[in-house]
């Protein structure tokens, strides 16, 4: 009855278990359902680079509004081994691709998405470690502009 309720049809579990999702059970089938989890959307987070996600991590971002193109700027910049938890918490916070590249013309490369997250919340941008960098505060530690912006805050 849950199956029928949520309109999850033959049709709709054929298209998932053709993506590779050969054993999902109806809590899953009805979870993915009810948070719009379409065919398309798993194709589209496939070619985004992220083929291995399960049921929950899949209803985790598209919950948190997690698109395909969001996923593929991050892996466009070198950020292949962020986890769906990663991702959700990116986008939580409002971090972007381009935020981040802001960083990598800074120098700062790979940079943790814990890092990303904190950088993000409290207000450290590239733009503010390039004006500390020219008032001669030049560090290659995110940490100490972190620390920096909150101490004198």
């Amino acid at each position: 009855t849950s199956l029928y309720s949520m309109h999850v049809t033959p049709e709709y579990i054929g298209e998932l278990q053709a993506l590779g999702f050969k054993d999902l059970g109806a809590r899953d089938l009805c979870g993915l359902k009810a948070m719009g989890v379409t065919p398309d959307v798993v194709k589209g987070y496939q070619t985004a680079g992220y083929k291995d996600l399960t049921p929950r991590s899949l209803t985790r971002l598209k919950a948190m509004g997690v698109t395909p193109e969001f996923m593929k700027g991050f892996v466009d910049l070198g950020y292949t081994d962020l986890g769906s938890n990663d991702l959700a918490s990116l986008k939580a916070m409002g971090v972007t691709p381009e935020f981040v590249a802001g960083f990598q013309k800074l120098g700062f490369e790979h940079i943790p998405a814990r890092t990303l997250t904190r950088l993000k919340a409290t207000g450290v941008t590239p733009e503010y470690v390039s004006k500390m960098k020219a008032q001669g505060f030049d560090s290659k530690d995110l940490d100490k502009y972190i620390r920096l912006k909150t101490d004198f805050n």
